[in-house]
């Protein structure tokens, strides 16, 4: 059972590390919608086309953080071995 605890936190740790790693890559989502709604705000700045712009810039973001945890998934595996080996392997009781 505390085998099964540490991996888990391993892999959560890893998981964590892997998707705040992807997460300050630079990217940009280029949308059609999101080009429409800028450029209809441009030329005619109502309320209406800012809350349109804002409906679509949010559907970015979030189209952004569902691409930062799929790239976490993928970095896994080079996460892992890394939290494996800064985590210490047996606590000071269990080597004496």
């Amino acid at each position: 059972m505390v085998k099964l605890k540490r991996v888990l936190t391993r892999l959560l740790l890893s998981y964590a590390c892997a998707f705040i790693c992807a997460l300050f890559v630079p990217g940009f989502v280029h949308r059609r919608e999101y080009n429409q709604a800028l450029f209809a705000w441009y030329k005619n700045p109502t309320a209406e086309n800012a809350s349109a712009l804002a409906k679509v810039k949010r559907k970015n973001d979030l189209l952004k953080i569902e691409e930062r945890a799929i790239w976490a998934i993928i970095l896994m595996p080079l996460a892992y071995p890394l939290i494996a080996v800064l985590s210490p392997a047996k606590s000071v009781k269990q080597a004496c």
